[in-house]
């Protein structure tokens, strides 16, 4: 949002007409020398405060039009424009002064991250109920989650499954001890194609299986990402990126979702006298790549964060409550076995 603030305050700063950049909460960004000379207030005065309260438009009826919530930053936050509209405003000395306002949408590049805590036993309690691993039981929530969203956005999730990456460690080059990170990844099946919880648990545990099969194997052969990107020159990494913005998303080295599940310690940490409470995983930005769900386990807790494109979704908690619906959902059908033994 910084640069894009800044693009549009340098462009709009020398323009005749009074022109100003509102945030996505309202608040004003920047506002132009001739906006001062038209409304009396200096750019120090307005940037920070709400636009409704600077301008505290009206209709020609005198019934007040501007408000945090009005037509025209409802529409912005949709990504729409408002057409052109007369309003009445009030000068800083409290002249009523009419001005014709236009307006124009900006999108900026920008994602949403959202994470907390879940019990590490919910996920353990599913695992030895039905012989699965926890990493089966975070992929079937993920698939669930995002089988929710596809449906919200009007999707057919039922079509077939998505590709999902799970990066691995990749082989550490003799004499690189403790320096850089080197990883692997393989993709496999993500079940967002199956709405029952236990049919879509045992699929993910398939998948699972067989993308652990398969990495085994092209690691022995040298032929994995690892493998590869090391003999890559750069022009080859280059041209790998314009060709994934070429395609505006549709392609790309992560399959539709990465994740990540990563066992961490069972005891607290500290360094010297202070505890290490909890952590979280920001997941990598990587394009191409519009979400991102990673678990970091940490005495007891599974702590699931997730990065997602703005553009896919503006509010992360969304996706993030329908992982928990989908933990719920598997919860309650192990508590159903038990109670039929």
């Amino acid at each position: 949002m910084a640069g894009l603030r800044l693009d549009l305050a340098e462009a709009l700063a020398g323009a005749a007409d009074g022109a100003l950049v509102i945030g996505p909460d309202g608040r004003i960004l920047s506002w132009n020398r001739a906006a001062a000379q038209i409304l009396g207030y200096r750019a120090n005065e307005t940037v920070g405060r709400q636009c409704c309260e600077i301008l505290a438009g009206e209709d020609v009826g005198g019934a007040r039009i501007c408000s945090p919530s009005c037509a025209v930053m409802t529409l912005a936050r949709d990504g729409k424009t408002a057409e052109s509209f007369d309003v009445r405003a009030r000068t800083k000395a409290g002249r009523p002064v009419w001005l014709n306002l236009s307006t124009l949408t900006a999108r900026s590049a920008g994602r949403t991250f959202v994470c907390d805590g879940v019990p590490l036993e919910r996920f353990v309690t599913v695992s030895k109920a039905f012989g699965v691993t926890i990493n089966d039981v975070f992929s079937c929530c993920v698939a669930g989650a995002v089988r929710h969203l596809l449906l919200d956005l009007n999707y057919d999730p039922d079509a077939h499954p998505l590709i999902g990456a799970t990066p691995f460690a990749g082989e550490r080059p003799p004499g690189m001890e403790g320096l850089g990170n080197y990883v692997t990844q393989d993709f496999c099946w993500l079940r967002s194609d199956i709405a029952d919880p236990l049919k879509r648990l045992r699929a993910s545990h398939e998948a699972n299986v067989e993308m652990k099969a398969h990495i085994k194997e092209v690691k022995e052969a040298g032929a994995d990402i690892n493998a590869v990107m090391q003999v890559m020159p750069p022009w080859g990494l280059t041209m790998l990126r314009k060709a994934i913005h070429r395609k505006g998303g549709s392609l790309g080295l992560f399959g539709n979702v990465l994740l990540s599940n990563v066992p961490g310690p069972k005891e607290a940490l500290y360094l010297d006298h202070w505890k290490l409470v909890n952590w979280y995983s920001t997941g990598q930005i990587f394009d191409g790549t519009g979400l991102n769900i990673t678990m970091w386990s940490y005495c007891g807790q599974a702590n699931v964060c997730m990065l997602i494109d703005r553009a896919v979704l503006k509010d992360g908690w969304v996706l993030f409550n329908y992982f928990v619906d989908e933990l719920d959902a598997l919860v309650a059908v192990t508590r159903t076995k038990e109670a039929a033994r």
